[in-house]
Parts: C-alpha cells; structure tokens; sequence
C-alpha cells in the first residue's frame, strides 16, 4: 500500500495505476463527489474495482457523517461504476463497485 497526498477533487493518481480504492466512512465528507468518482475511475485498470464503506442516513444533509446509500449508487454510475457487489454492516453498509 502506498499513501499519496491529493486534492479534494482529485486523487492525483496515474491512469490505470489501482487495482482497488476504498473509501471508509470518508464518501460523505467529499466536497465535489462526482468529480473524485471520475478520477477514481480513471485510476483503476479494467475490473478495477471501488469500495465504499460509510454509513447509511435516511435523507442527504450536507454536513452530516452520513449519505443515504441510493445517493452513492447513482453519483457512482453517473461517473460509469456499476454496482456489482452489497453488504450491510452493524452500522455501515458497503458497496464495491467496479
């Protein structure tokens, strides 16, 4: 595992330089999601893979150390991820997308 430093936007990794991110209990504290799920796809190589871990709110508010999980699945296939894999935990749930 290697740490790198990036932007609130953007990662600032290499095309096709991950195999896997994951993002724990981090997705809702993204300022500009859309733009970090695009260069996070442009990042992984093909079948590469996207966990998220975070937990589940009824409601979006920004601010708030929740996102309700359907607002990650649409903002992540907005950016070309397809759901393939879900899983509830006791007070998260997670998403691996590829």
């Amino acid at each position: 595992m290697t740490v790198h430093r990036g932007r609130p936007t953007d990662p600032d990794l290499a095309p096709g330089s991950l195999d896997a991110a994951l993002l724990v209990d981090a997705f809702h504290e993204l300022q500009a999601p859309d733009a970090m799920l695009a260069a996070l796809r442009r990042a992984l190589r093909p079948r590469g893979r996207l966990v998220v871990v975070d937990r589940p709110a009824p409601e979006y508010v920004p601010g708030t150390h929740a996102i309700p999980e359907a607002r990650v699945v649409a903002l992540a296939e907005a950016a070309g991820f397809h759901l393939r894999e879900r899983s509830d935990l006791p007070r998260q749930f997670a998403l691996a997308l590829e």
